[in-house]
């Protein structure tokens, strides 16, 4: 299914660039900070824990915004996986849309889907740059709190000008390390959805088993009955609800309706992507579960 590859090709690079970027810069960083606090303990231990008393506010701030962008992302990643899905079955049914002459109404929804990426997009952007704002303000903040801190003790000549201007050189600089662990820490949180999905994935059991195809070697295509089926991707999301129809053998059956009804899931439980959770489906009178998959398909 489109959607699906969408979604896992989609959470396999943000899995990739997460761990190749978070990786490398944490350790980076991490080097970076220990030795510049060393130095700066060396020069003035008070001065340099006035200054790492910042830190509590830039973790605030981070933890704050990166809630925020991390269900921003997953907004974002459902709308423009919806937004795929329905372009995908309308390219593909675009000839059975002219027919029945939907094309403005089909025109209308995808419209909707777009207004709705444009303001989970938008609401993206302006998170980001209220957290610039906000981080520069803390930054800004703390520089003028050390810088005042420091005067005060060259004035009362407890330092001397190029003590004060060597120690504030120094913990400046803790800046942009302390800066670029917390923006890791953002991008963790963002990612944290598609490591989720991808594991949930991976730790899933597997539903379809393949039958001996020795057992219905001489299995023939006839008639294909469905009989009170009901199906659904998850225990809340019932795509199909009593089902009945049959399909003879050489016939053709139309399905046609809005987006959601559940004309691929039929094709599925058909293929044996899926199994219905009540009701059966049967292929010349046996069981679909009780035929292989390659069986089924290779009619």
């Amino acid at each position: 299914r489109g959607d699906l590859i969408y979604r896992l090709s989609h959470d396999i690079q943000v899995i990739e660039s997460t761990l190749i970027n978070c990786v490398t810069t944490f350790i980076s960083e991490c080097f970076k900070l220990i030795f510049l606090l060393i130095i700066c303990f060396s020069l003035h231990p008070f001065v340099t824990l006035f200054s790492i008393l910042g830190l509590p506010f830039y973790f605030m701030e981070t933890r704050f915004f990166s809630k925020k962008l991390a269900v921003l992302s997953q907004d974002s990643h459902d709308v423009n996986t919806s937004l795929f899905n329905m372009i995908e079955e309308r390219l593909t049914n675009h000839k059975l849309i002219k027919l029945l002459n939907r094309i403005k109404q089909e025109v209308t929804l995808v419209k909707e889907k777009l207004i709705e990426l444009f303001y989970v997009e938008r609401q993206t952007r302006l998170t980001h740059a209220l957290h610039s704002v906000s981080s520069t303000i803390i930054n800004r903040g703390w520089a003028l709190g050390l810088g005042i801190f420091v005067g005060y003790f060259v004035i009362n000549e407890q330092l001397s000008i190029g003590e004060g201007i060597a120690i504030t050189t120094y913990v400046s600089m803790l800046r942009a390390p302390i800066t670029a662990l917390f923006n890791q820490y953002t991008q963790l949180k963002t990612s944290k959805i598609s490591f989720e999905k991808i594991s949930t994935l991976l730790a899933a059991p597997i539903e379809l088993t393949e039958k001996d195809e020795t057992i219905d070697a001489f299995f023939e295509l006839g008639d294909i009955v469905f009989d009170q089926v009901s199906f659904g991707y998850d225990d809340s999301d019932t795509v199909l609800n009593n089902v009945s129809f049959t399909l003879p053998k050489g016939k053709t059956l139309g399905i046609v309706g809005k987006s959601g009804i559940g004309k691929s899931s039929i094709g599925d439980l058909i293929l044996g992507f899926y199994h219905a959770q009540k009701g059966s489906i049967r292929i010349n009178g046996q069981l679909i579960q009780d035929l292989s998959v390659n069986q089924v398909r290779s009619h």
